[in-house]
């Protein structure tokens, strides 16, 4: 199913063989809006309709390159672990042992304290919420008003060639790459 307060989308949207059963609301289709209270405007527009899941899995349209078999994989871990919710990750691109924050004169006191002779072998791997799959028991999603429990929750581990999550061009830019490279390569699959 698909949420949108766009007309031209939701019309693009069941010729692609989706479901729009409703338009969102105006206030929950600005920049600021949450994607919580999306999903559960969603759930609660579909119990009006006599409609009930006990789980909502959210995909975001700025994750293009998440796959059928990342859904799958995602749906799989739920069951074998018996788990409340599962978030797509991915490995950091950059140590966090060596980031910090600048101040607004651009000092950046954080840098004496790296260890000049750390390797990022030496470190240990890191992961970053990427985007792609958010799945979770829709009470937990009510109840609790996030996609990120406290219990009960697993990431789902993606490979950073599909963890473009697109907020800039740049974003727009690889991610565009990268679908054009696969499917000139013939796959349906993304690496």
């Amino acid at each position: 199913m698909v949420s949108t307060d766009s007309p031209q989308i939701a019309e693009v949207a069941r010729c692609s063989g989706a479901e729009v059963p409703f338009l969102r609301p105006e206030r929950l289709s600005t920049d600021h809006a949450s994607s919580v209270d999306v999903a559960i405007h969603a759930l609660a527009e579909l119990k009006a309709r006599q409609m009930h899941f006990d789980y909502l899995i959210l995909l975001q349209p700025t994750s293009p390159l998440r796959t059928g078999s990342h859904i799958d994989a995602a749906v799989d871990l739920l069951v074998k672990k018996e788990a409340d919710a599962i978030v797509s990750v991915t490995e950091l691109n950059a140590l966090t042992e060596w980031s910090g924050a600048l101040d607004a004169d651009l000092q950046a006191p954080w840098l004496a304290s790296i260890e000049q002779e750390m390797r990022g072998q030496q470190t240990s791997v890191r992961f970053r919420v990427n985007g792609a799959i958010y799945l979770i028991r829709t009470e937990n999603l009510i109840e609790k008003r996030t996609f990120f429990l406290a219990e009960k929750i697993y990431g789902l581990p993606m490979e950073k060639s599909v963890s473009i999550d697109i907020d800039t061009r740049l974003d727009f830019d690889i991610a565009e790459f990268l679908m054009r490279r696969n499917y000139q390569e013939g796959s349906d699959e993304i690496r």
